[in-house]
């Protein structure tokens, strides 16, 4: 993620990211309102792209009810969205995602 920003409320964390000797985040603004950038996503990108937000969420929307309200986890999730829950599961299907498979093979108790 880059040009972060915090509310003027939050300056003092905003000056602890940017610190070098701390997080050193360089792109980080502080300020209540819009700049130039999210007035632009805002106002021409994001609706560009709700259309077909909005179909993909209709396409999935029984799995997400059944995601949301059962204790159905990420991993299954997301072989259902992908169309692979009946074949064996690959690596890509949890790629970016942090998944260590070792973690969704424990019991209930040990959370």
């Amino acid at each position: 993620m880059y040009n972060q920003r915090y509310a003027n409320h939050d300056a003092d964390l905003a000056n602890r990211v940017r610190d070098k000797r701390l997080l050193g985040y360089h792109d980080v603004r502080v300020g209540n309102d819009p700049d130039e950038r999210l007035v632009k996503f805002v106002h021409v990108n994001l609706p560009l792209l709700m259309d077909g937000a909005r179909a993909k969420f209709d396409e999935h929307r029984e799995l997400l009810d059944e995601y949301v309200n059962s204790d159905m986890g990420y991993p299954e999730f997301i072989s259902k969205v992908r169309g692979r829950y009946n074949e064996e599961r690959e690596h890509t299907d949890y790629e970016g995602f942090g998944y260590d498979e070792s973690v969704y093979e424990q019991g209930d108790d040990d959370f």
